[in-house]
């Protein structure tokens, strides 16, 4: 079975992403095997662009993903806030 492991806690790769943390890397378990997910795939879960560099240590980008709030979920709540605001207008 496929399976994302997190502290302590595991879900399928098809289900939705647990968050991430700034204090563990995020590992994904295909079939057998075992593997850590790369900065650009944590910076993909975060909503950055392909085109975003990554130009500290994979430690320190981890970190930063982890603190990152994700910029689909602020864009959307923004439109909803948007909405709400010029309602009765």
């Amino acid at each position: 079975t496929n399976r994302l492991y997190q502290r302590n806690r595991f879900i399928s790769p098809e289900d939705v992403s647990p968050t991430l943390c700034t204090n563990t890397i995020p590992t994904i378990h295909i079939e057998s095997s075992l593997r850590v997910l790369t900065p650009r795939e944590c910076a993909r879960l975060q909503g950055f662009p392909e085109d975003f560099k990554i130009i500290d240590s994979d430690n320190q980008a981890y970190k930063q993903f982890g603190n990152a709030v994700t910029v689909n979920v602020v864009e959307a709540i923004g439109n909803k806030v948007k909405e709400y605001m010029y309602e009765g207008y």
